[in-house]
């Protein structure tokens, strides 16, 4: 193989790697209000969602199709690594597999049973 070859091929695996690496998964951010439930108690609570979205090539190697990260700013945050798309929703699953809540990209809405309480809030995107 010539030198003017090579390169190319190197060109073209950088390209890829680059791509694979910066266009693989997509975020969006929410503001959720809404109420938490632990052991009866009802309070009113507004947290912050991280949802990651991953790109379509990534099923090559990913089971999920997202994550998601849930904070109560200077209290607690909790992720996910087991979203599982389904029309407008994502379906949130434990590490365990046992199904923990449902976060709708069409009404903006989340139920969540989180460690800290049962939560179930509307939200809004943050730019």
């Amino acid at each position: 193989m010539n030198k003017k070859k090579i390169m190319t091929i190197v060109a073209i695996l950088i390209a890829i790697v680059f791509y694979i690496l910066n266009f693989s998964i997509t975020y969006y951010r929410y503001e959720c209000n809404g109420v938490i439930q632990k052991n009866g108690v009802e309070e009113n609570q507004t947290v912050f969602l991280k949802l990651g979205v991953l790109a379509f090539h990534t099923k090559i190697w990913a089971d999920s199709d997202g994550s998601l990260w849930i904070e109560l700013p200077n209290q607690w945050v909790d992720s996910y690594t087991d979203l599982n798309k389904v029309g407008d929703s994502y379906q949130i699953s434990s590490y365990k597999g046992a199904l923990k809540g449902n976060f709708s990209t069409l009404s903006k809405t989340i139920m969540l049973d989180t460690e800290f309480g049962f939560y179930d809030g509307k939200c809004k995107e943050l730019e």
